[in-house]
């Protein structure tokens, strides 16, 4: 088992085009963790630093306690699985699984040894004697997993190995994915991704990056239910959230957020965060699926209602997308397969408050931690 350390890691290519910034991350050993953001915000850089691929610019990475900073690539006991498979066309499924062992002079018997067990695996022992022209790209996928699985690294580098396949194959490599996990237990993942949905799926803890950096690192149900940033926010989880801007507002009974065409009441437990924002404006964020129909929702409090006017709706098997207008915010709740308003037509909807998020506006950073 290898721990992977990054300290203070950065790299700039040229003299100003900055990949990675001051990045400080610990992927525990024998962990899966997943690395997410949009394109260019350096994930892949990290992934190629901690192969050797890339040159350091600052900082140090270690791994299994053991500094990288001079140990060439073959040294490292990394395998990585990249985007696009990398294939040798010339060579049947058995060649190419076997072909790092050989460049290492491993024995016959035990490289035809773990390629069998590495096939057998991977559900791909029919496959062995084909070429990968004659594959399915999910095919392809699986031999390149299987190439590096015979290696037996400390560590698993994978870069978006799911971006090139169609949904179907996507998921069946997911799952793949999961039973190299289970049978790897000493091994360390770092998988690489854009995708918040996968991230969040595969992930035993996910690391957010922004332009560069890390913005937030924590498991799954951290990151959406206490997301540090909007970023974050926005990025983390299966709908787009809404953001809705308003004031804090002292009422009889309690503290209200007011949009200006609507207010809705605070919980106790967010009260105290919150004081501080008296007659402030603050950004509030809810998730589509915390929001409810009233008709279905019958001991929905009142100070937790909101009326908006339905623009379209969504059918999407057994959930129905409601696009709203109110007081000029466009936003969408999840509601179930029986609901299904006309446009034009005024809905009555509950917000749960137990589960809003409140943002400052000037930082964009949690107000509730």
């Amino acid at each position: 088992m290898a721990k992977i350390e990054l300290k203070n890691v950065s790299k700039v290519y040229g003299n100003e085009i900055a990949a990675v910034k001051n990045v400080t991350l610990a992927v525990e050993a024998g962990e899966f963790m997943v690395l997410v953001g949009t394109t260019g915000c350096g994930k892949t850089t990290i992934l190629r630093l901690i192969a050797g691929l890339d040159e350091l610019t600052t900082g140090s990475i270690s791994i299994g306690g053991r500094r990288m900073v001079y140990v060439p690539i073959r040294s490292r006991e990394i395998a990585m699985v990249f985007q696009h498979n990398t294939l040798h066309y010339y060579l049947t499924v058995a060649e190419n699984m076997a072909f790092g062992l050989l460049l290492r002079r491993y024995p016959r018997s035990e490289t035809e040894r773990r390629v069998a067990e590495a096939a057998e695996l991977l559900e791909i022992t029919h496959l062995l004697s084909r070429y990968p022209t004659q594959l399915s790209g999910g095919e392809r996928q699986k031999v390149t997993l299987g190439r590096a699985l015979v290696r037996r690294p400390q560590v698993f580098l994978l870069d978006e190995p799911l971006n090139h396949l169609d949904m179907g194959i996507r998921n069946q490599i997911r799952s793949v994915i999961r039973t190299l996990r289970r049978h790897l237990r000493n091994t360390t993942f770092l998988y690489v991704t854009h995708d918040s949905l996968e991230a969040m799926t595969m992930g035993e803890r996910i690391a957010v990056m922004r332009e560069g950096g890390i913005v937030q690192v924590g498991e799954p149900p951290t990151l959406y239910d206490h997301p540090i940033n909007t970023y974050v926010a926005r990025f983390v989880g299966t709908y787009p959230i809404n953001f809705l801007n308003g004031k804090i507002i002292k009422g009889e009974d309690r503290y209200y957020f007011d949009q200006g065409r609507f207010k809705v009441g605070i919980v106790d437990e967010m009260t105290k965060l919150l004081m501080p924002y008296e007659g402030k404006t603050v950004i509030l964020g809810i998730r589509p699926e915390d929001i409810y129909d009233k008709l279905f929702i019958t001991d929905a409090p009142p100070y937790s209602l909101v009326t908006g006017v339905c623009d379209h709706v969504e059918f999407i098997g057994p959930t129905v997308f409601l696009h709203l207008e109110v007081g000029g915010h466009r936003f969408m709740a999840s509601v179930g397969p029986h609901d299904r308003p006309q446009p034009g037509q005024d809905v009555d909807l509950a917000f749960d408050m137990g589960k809003v998020h409140f943002f400052d506006p000037v930082t964009q950073c949690s107000i509730l931690g």
